[in-house]
């Protein structure tokens, strides 16, 4: 079941200061005015809260003198029924008509544009990480940052999750022309200037699932932060009934795109002429072969180049498609049986086309104004 029963009808928006010791900041407010607002957890990305306040508030100062709504220095919770939904660090804002919009990304943003300072060395004069589990390397990372100044968020990561998968291997793929290594998993200050896009690589090539959880603790006067892995995924598989026209209540876009269909990728990596890293992934299935050519010079060796490649491939596939969904309460499907990260199974008929397929929840957005629908964003469970 999913961690929330909905629809829920209470909703409050408390903001508190946070300063990056780790410790829970004071109180700002604690029924912030919010309207408009929604929730959106997101599968292995930040949770967001949006919503518009009177302008005043951006003026507001809190007791210690900084604005109220301070970037990066204000942190807002969204509270149903008495449980705390999300939580999301206010980043700016702009005017939305007479309001003012919020700008909120969840903890798990915080990693996205911070580079790494000095270098990981896994012993004296051997730098970056060998036949190491990819989930350690995301601790690693997440311990490196919350180890910085100012930059402890008091978030727990997940010490116990683990996958067989190892990345990182002795040998240079530089040293060797064609070799096939990807050499060690390097993390240093020259060459490491966006740990969040280092995080979802590992994520998308491991692969694993993450995601944010935030809750009251047993004295309900502070909230406690978690970021838990799910290897190969977190989820499971929902035996619920999703039909359209009849819980879907709007007949969503069904696409199906010639103009992006490849069935060979050719991906190219770092290097130059033949010593370029290169990889293809294709298949046979009945039509003109059709190529598409995705580069990305950050890819060192051929085993990640092979999976980039196959994951392309997978994407460019030309299969019908639904990627937003609105669902109603129904007691066929009530609103908190699913979450982000599990499959659910959508039939009907859109434009004399059946559907009758499986997909999986990426995100899931709740909104206090429509307590009896929820917003979904999906992904075929075959390309996810």
């Amino acid at each position: 079941m999913a961690r929330f029963p909905a629809p829920a009808r209470d909703w409050r928006f408390l903001a508190q200061r946070i300063t990056g010791d780790g410790q829970p900041g004071a109180w700002l407010h604690k029924d912030l005015p919010l309207t408009g607002s929604t929730v959106t957890e997101v599968l292995s990305g930040p949770t967001q809260i949006g919503g518009t306040i009177d302008p005043v508030y951006r003026r507001l100062q809190a007791d210690d003198g900084r604005p109220l709504l301070d970037e990066w220095g204000t942190v807002i919770y969204a509270e149903a029924d008495g449980q705390i939904r999300g939580a999301s660090i206010y980043r700016n804002g702009d005017f939305d008509g007479p309001q003012w919009r919020l700008d909120c990304a969840g903890f798990a943003a915080y990693p996205t544009g911070m580079g790494y300072e000095g270098e990981y060395l896994r012993a004296p004069g051997l730098p970056g990480f060998v036949n190491t589990d990819p989930l350690d390397i995301v601790r690693h990372i997440w311990a490196h940052i919350q180890g910085g100044l100012y930059s402890n968020l008091g978030l727990a990561v997940d010490d116990s999750t683990t996958t067989p998968v190892r990345v990182g291997t002795a040998d240079d793929p530089e040293a060797v022309a064609g070799a096939t290594s990807d050499g060690p998993v390097e993390l240093n200050e020259w060459s490491t200037d966006d740990l969040g896009s280092v995080i979802d690589d590992l994520a998308s090539t491991t692969p694993f699932d993450y995601r944010e959880r935030h809750a009251w603790n047993n004295r309900r006067d502070e909230v406690l932060h978690s970021l838990e892995f799910g290897y190969p995924r977190l989820g499971a598989r929902r035996k619920l009934r999703f039909v359209l026209g009849e819980n879907i209540q709007t007949i969503p876009t069904v696409t199906r795109d010639g103009a992006k269909f490849a069935n060979h990728v050719r991906f190219l990596g770092a290097g130059e002429g033949r010593d370029m890293v290169r990889a293809d992934s294709r298949f046979n299935d009945g039509r003109l072969r059709r190529m598409a050519t995705v580069d990305d010079k950050s890819v060192t060796g051929r085993n990640h180049a092979f999976a980039r490649a196959g994951r392309e491939l997978t994407a460019r596939q030309l299969l019908p498609n639904i990627t937003d969904v609105v669902v109603r309460d129904t007691p066929y499907t009530p609103l908190g049986s699913w979450d982000a990260g599990d499959e659910i199974r959508i039939v009907g008929e859109v434009d004399w086309m059946p559907i009758d397929l499986w997909f999986r929840v990426v995100s899931v957005t709740v909104s206090p104004d429509q307590p009896e629908t929820i917003g979904m964003s999906l992904l075929r469970s075959d390309m996810a």
